[in-house]
């Protein structure tokens, strides 16, 4: 049987650290503690030298276009802008080519071309340009327009038509006097007559112009002229009767 441990005595100088001994071998690692919370965020460092740009890469392929939206509402008319300067007129074209003339309604149309005097002379004289050929068995409408004049009131004008030997009938209105009166005749019928009874008409000392509108129908039984006449109703010396540029005969063959 042991007895009890006796007193622990004293403790002994501690000697001198002998000798590290070689290391050992290192274990295995133990596992990976717990991650510990994370720090603050320190500031941000400058921003760095921007890098020179790359070079641009090709295009690509253009999409398919797409389809077309709805029209969108017109807009209001804005106000219409000022009027802009005119330009110069063009050049004019080249005159197209004439069309054909008309019909003529009349077959005689003669319109005088030249004032045609009588002077000291009351018998009647063929009027230089107003006539017309005629045949027997025709029938013929005749109008006269003419403008005339004279130098003395009491010499005045007269007038009339010779043709070979007709019937008709004639009628007339125009000037008689200086007082500017009307001659008018409704009509006047002949039968075999080679002439009309001379119209005397009204002048006054100026040699103002003045008219006579006469209508014949006349039915020839042989051939040859139908010819406009005129001359002083009063010859005298220095009288002058004026058959007038401007007088017109027209003649329409019926038959």
């Amino acid at each position: 049987m042991t007895g009890g441990k006796g007193t622990t005595g004293a403790k002994g100088t501690t000697g001198a650290k002998g000798a590290t001994g070689a290391k050992g071998t290192t274990g295995v690692q133990g596992p990976p503690g717990a991650q510990g919370p994370t720090g603050a965020k320190g500031p941000t460092g400058a921003k760095g030298a921007t890098g020179s740009k790359g070079a641009t890469g090709s295009k690509g392929a253009t999409g398919a276009k797409g389809a077309t939206g709805a029209k969108g509402p017109t807009g209001a008319k804005g106000p219409t802008g000022a009027k802009g300067a005119t330009g110069a007129k063009g050049a004019t074209g080249a005159k197209g080519t004439t069309g054909a003339q008309g019909v003529n309604a009349w077959d005689v149309d003669i319109t005088k071309s030249a004032d045609q005097v009588v002077t000291n002379n009351a018998t009647l004289t063929n009027d230089s340009q107003l006539s017309f050929a005629v045949a027997a068995g025709e029938t013929w409408y005749v109008q006269l327009l003419l403008s005339y004049s004279g130098n003395n009131a009491t010499g005045d004008y007269k007038c009339d038509f010779s043709f070979p030997s007709a019937s008709g009938f004639v009628r007339y209105v125009g000037d008689n006097t200086t007082a500017d009166a009307i001659n008018v005749s409704t009509g006047v019928r002949f039968a075999a007559a080679g002439n009309l009874t001379s119209i005397a008409l009204g002048t006054d000392a100026a040699d103002t112009p003045r008219v006579l509108e006469l209508e014949l129908m006349l039915r020839p039984t042989a051939s040859g002229t139908v010819q406009f006449r005129f001359a002083n109703n009063t010859a005298a010396a220095g009288r002058t009767s004026t058959t007038r540029a401007g007088s017109t005969l027209l003649a329409r063959k019926l038959g």
